[in-house]
């Protein structure tokens, strides 16, 4: 197995830089946890915590096997202040939310920087931060139950846009390799 700083840098050079997630009000520590360490997994490296989940310590449970450490992680008291750190690195913002004049992720374009805000567990995104969106998308469900675990819909919308930046649009063109996940004798 390579050592640490081989995959630290494989790490660096396969990762992401302008993608933006926005959490907003999430309050439970194990979806926080989760998305920090999908995020970290994807080659992702910028979240942004907006509102009362800032005024709370995060504690990880080892959930997010120290994802955490290697993220750039922002606080912000306001939705509005995330979303202006994240229009001023140039991003289109993107809102989760169910309705008729929402887009699948599906038939989205996800090309150049773009943020994406993910809302709280039970309310979803509030109205402030569902009006300084430019584009409200979806994951669709077909069975009976309406909408996913905020750290599952991440997980499903950051997989979405890493695939349309790496093979779509070819934005991101560090070969992809996994070196150092080959394990020695049987896994079964």
């Amino acid at each position: 197995m390579p050592n640490r700083d081989e995959r630290l840098d494989y790490a660096e050079k396969v990762r992401i830089n302008d993608v933006y997630i926005i959490i907003e009000n999430i309050w439970y520590d194990h979806n926080v946890s989760a998305i920090f360490r999908t995020v970290e997994c994807a080659g992702l490296k910028n979240v942004f915590i907006a509102g009362a989940i800032t005024k709370k310590k995060i504690k990880h449970n080892h959930i997010d096997f120290k994802a955490h450490k290697f993220l750039n992680i922002e606080y912000f008291e306001e939705i509005g202040q995330a979303v202006a750190a994240a229009k001023s690195k140039g991003c289109r913002i993107f809102a989760t939310y169910m309705s008729d004049d929402s887009n699948n992720i599906w038939a989205t374009e996800f090309k150049g920087p773009v943020a994406i805000i993910l809302g709280a567990e039970k309310q979803g995104i509030s109205k402030e931060a569902l009006a300084l969106a430019e584009e409200k998308i979806w994951i669709p469900t077909l069975g009976l139950t309406r909408s996913l675990n905020v750290s599952v819909s991440n997980g499903i919308i950051i997989y979405e846009i890493i695939r349309q930046k790496r093979f779509v649009y070819n934005e991101v063109t560090a070969e992809l390799k996994a070196p150092f996940m080959k394990f020695e004798g049987d896994r079964s």
